[in-house]
């Protein structure tokens, strides 16, 4: 339960970025939420990585969003 609470809020958090930068809220289907939360979980949890390669993930989730 815990893990679906914390890529939620991951989501979210990515979701107002990609909006922002979009200048838009449509993204089309919403289907490819369930896999991106698992991706952002994945990174945080697994990846090890510095500040930088989070910067650099984050950018390219964003900019594929």
């Amino acid at each position: 339960m815990t893990d679906g609470i914390v890529a939620g809020r991951k989501l979210d958090f990515h979701w107002e970025i990609a909006m922002a930068l979009a200048e838009s809220d449509d993204f089309g289907d919403a289907e490819y939420e369930e896999g991106l939360g698992v991706l952002l979980s994945s990174l945080d949890e697994e990846a090890d990585l510095s500040e930088a390669g989070r910067q650099m993930q984050a950018g390219m989730i964003l900019t594929a969003l």
